[in-house]
């Protein structure tokens, strides 16, 4: 089961976009969480998730800009 978990991590990874204050989660939402709750267990787990960053949130929504 681990290795089925680990897989689909890899292959899903989260999308974030830059803002000002850092970064606002688009899609990942349960990856992030689970992070965090990691974090919480161990302090040297959950540090990072994988991710895409998106310069803006156009990118995600599939609007064009002229």
């Amino acid at each position: 089961m681990s290795s089925v978990w680990r897989s689909a991590v890899l292959l899903f990874p989260g999308v974030v976009v830059r803002d000002s204050s850092g970064y606002k989660i688009i899609s990942g939402h349960f990856q992030y969480h689970a992070a965090v709750v990691a974090r919480q267990l161990n302090p040297k787990a959950g540090e990072t998730i994988p991710a895409i960053v998106l310069e803006s949130e156009n990118q995600t929504t599939g609007e064009r800009t002229t």
